[in-house]
């Protein structure tokens, strides 16, 4: 519904620039109303079409949103429960993974669920493994369930993923879990956010990567700071976050070009509401906007 679309953007088009008027909070929050509004209709769309269709349509459509099968049984070291596989991409055989992962890094624990309760999360490496499919991070529940998600790494990623925080990012019960794939001091730093995403079942769900729609390059990858102008930060509506992008302006090194876009969480992906362009001089960034202190996610309620 492209003028549903249209109409949001408009009316948030002023949100990401300083001095915002008091009302901005609440058209945040009756764009997100509409959007989800959007999304059932579109919902209730695709399914009726699936069911129209043909029978081998409906197979293929069950293959491909299959989960893998979870990798063997020993709970002190590899997960137990649901896997969390993304649909349409290549994906990685679990196999006898559980065997030779190792822990990388300190755990961390938090209520990545939104039960209330504390689950211990950690990042697991398989050495013998291509680096796209190297690394996995685990959430072990402490009663039902343990789940694991594929870190997806890319080709200019040397870096071992880290745990870098737990933090309210998406405004729904439960943190987020957010991993450094870069490391401080690299040029461009970025890193991916999970989410614990439930099912209608008590008790079942999934961890997956959030992304960014339309991407700021890799839609799972979040700048989360560096040599550039670049970082990621909440906003005080819930579920609302900006990234800003910025590169050195042509015609020397004295001013940054830099992008500023604002994204409202619906479910696991954020969802792109307004975006704004501006020239400042280098040295400025980090004190006009807080993203861009090299600090990401440190307006975020703390996990």
């Amino acid at each position: 519904m492209p003028d549903l679309d249209d109409g949001i953007r408009r009316e948030l088009e002023r949100l990401a620039r300083p001095g915002d008027p008091s009302g901005a909070l609440d058209r945040v929050t009756r764009a997100k109303r509409r959007i989800r509004v959007m999304r059932r209709v579109q919902a209730a769309v695709l399914a009726v079409v699936v069911v129209a269709g043909t029978a081998g349509a409906v197979v293929a459509l069950g293959r491909a949103f299959r989960p893998a099968s979870t990798p063997g049984n020993q709970p002190q070291v590899g997960p137990t429960g649901t896997t969390s596989p993304s649909p349409g991409r290549e994906s990685c055989p679990v196999g006898d993974v559980v065997g030779r992962l190792s822990p990388i890094g300190p755990a961390r624990s938090g209520d990545v669920v939104g039960d209330g309760r504390a689950a211990r999360i950690q990042v697991y490496e398989d050495p013998a493994r291509p680096l796209r499919c190297r690394y996995l991070l685990l959430v072990e529940h402490p009663e039902w369930a343990t789940f694991y998600a594929q870190i997806r790494m890319f080709p200019w990623q040397f870096d071992e993923p880290s745990l870098l925080m737990t933090a309210e990012i998406d405004g729904q019960p439960g943190v987020e879990v957010v991993i450094d794939q870069g490391g401080p001091g690299h040029p461009h730093r970025s890193g991916q956010v999970f989410t614990y995403e439930p099912d209608a079942s008590p008790g079942a769900g999934s961890v997956v990567p959030m992304e960014l729609d339309p991407p700021q390059g890799p839609s799972v990858l979040f700048p989360l700071g560096g040599e550039f102008a670049a970082g990621v930060d909440c906003v005080p509506e819930p579920g609302t976050i900006v990234v800003s992008v910025g590169e050195l302006a042509a015609g020397g090194d004295t001013h940054y070009d830099i992008t500023r876009t604002l994204y409202v969480a619906e479910q696991v992906t954020f969802v792109e509401v307004s975006s704004e362009s501006f020239t400042v001089p280098v040295g400025e960034q980090d004190e006009r906007w807080p993203e861009l202190a090299d600090d990401p996610f440190r307006s975020c309620p703390p996990g």
